[in-house]
């Protein structure tokens, strides 16, 4: 049997912007939430995973409750309201427009 081999097609330079433009806005959510569980109150031991809907402009739409504790699914949520990231480009909305969280406390 023959071994074939993948060959990798390079990237364009446009699809190179692209995963960096996608790169970049993963790390402003990232930082984002990463807020709100720095600002927590002693929640210790608590979780809750969350799902945010998010608009072009972005602008939190709707949050849903996957699961958790109450109390920490109660902060999340207040908290999460409050966001306000850059607005996306098409491709970082492709990617971004609704989008599952997990918090541990």
């Amino acid at each position: 049997s023959e071994n074939k081999q993948a060959i990798a097609k390079p990237l364009s330079q446009k699809e190179i912007e692209e995963r960096q433009e996608i790169q970049n806005y993963s790390m402003e959510i990232r930082n984002a939430f990463s807020q709100i569980r720095s600002g927590a109150p002693d929640l210790t031991g608590q979780k809750c995973s969350i799902k945010v809907w998010f608009s072009q402009s972005g602008n939190v739409l709707s949050i849903k409750v996957e699961s958790g504790d109450n109390d920490a699914c109660s902060y999340v949520l207040k908290r999460t309201q409050k966001i306000k990231l850059s607005a996306m480009n098409d491709s970082q909305y492709k990617v971004f427009r609704n989008i599952p969280i997990d918090f541990s406390f």
